[in-house]
């Protein structure tokens, strides 16, 4: 009987026990959970999840501030469904060359369409998703929108691009410039000797209007006298009758 009694105490012992640590692993589940929960609201992109086959399983609800869709929107959907057309292509070519070797999907830039039709730009970071004999189940990582920073980028581009454009039409002249010392024509790298106006216009923007110097208009044409200035008459000064004798 004692032994019968032991026997029944021991069983509820154990099972107790097993109810103990099953609350447990499930209080830690629920931490864990709510851990993650914290961690995805809080980060600036949005969590996903892909299958094998690219379909979305699993988006964060941060996607709606981004694309302006919901979650239950996009699980289902192609990892192209929102990729702006001409990339269509180049992303589904990149995605199965990533998915056929199982690669991790790294700083990868694409441009979607917002439900208001606006261009943003994705940076997507993810990691393959294996199962015990390694066949490929999907992918899950983060999205972040970094639309300010392309656009910043070609912004930058754009005024590069411009300075060069403005640079290339700026000429300058450098270095010895051989002039003869009588008639002050200039030599070019062909060995002809030119003008000094057609030299400088064709090294530079500047461009000429001739004139005459007074030194060079006294040489070539001494018979023209300088105009001189006529005076002009002073008003008569008004005489007092105190004055006159």
């Amino acid at each position: 009987m004692k032994a019968k009694q032991r026997e029944t105490q021991t069983i509820r012992h154990l099972r107790e026990s097993e109810i103990i640590e099953r609350s447990l692993v499930d209080e830690a589940l629920r931490e864990s959970e709510r851990r993650f929960r914290d961690i995805v609201l809080s980060m600036p992109g949005w969590v996903w999840e892909l299958d094998a086959n690219g379909v979305y399983t699993y988006c964060s609800d941060r996607v709606e501030q981004i694309l302006g869709y919901t979650a239950d929107e996009i699980i289902g959907k192609p990892f192209t469904w929102l990729v702006q057309p001409d990339e269509v292509q180049k992303v589904n070519k990149l995605l199965k060359y990533v998915f056929d070797k199982k690669l991790p999907l790294g700083e990868l830039e694409v441009w979607h369409l917002r439900r208001d039709g606006q261009a943003v730009c994705l940076l997507f970071n993810g990691v393959p998703v294996l199962d015990d004999a390694d066949h490929l189940q999907g992918y899950r990582g983060v999205a972040k929108d970094i639309t300010e920073k392309k656009q910043s980028e070609r912004e930058k581009e754009r005024l590069i691009e411009e300075l060069e454009k403005a640079l290339s039409r700026i000429k300058t002249l450098r270095g010895l410039i051989p002039i003869c010392a009588s008639c002050k024509k200039i030599r070019d790298d062909q060995g002809y000797w030119n003008k000094l106006e057609a030299y400088i216009e064709s090294h530079s923007e500047a461009e000429f209007s001739h004139g005459i110097c007074p030194e060079c208009l006294k040489k070539l044409y001494p018979n023209i006298k300088k105009q001189r200035k006529v005076p002009v008459p002073t008003p008569a000064k008004k005489i007092h009758k105190s004055c006159v004798s």
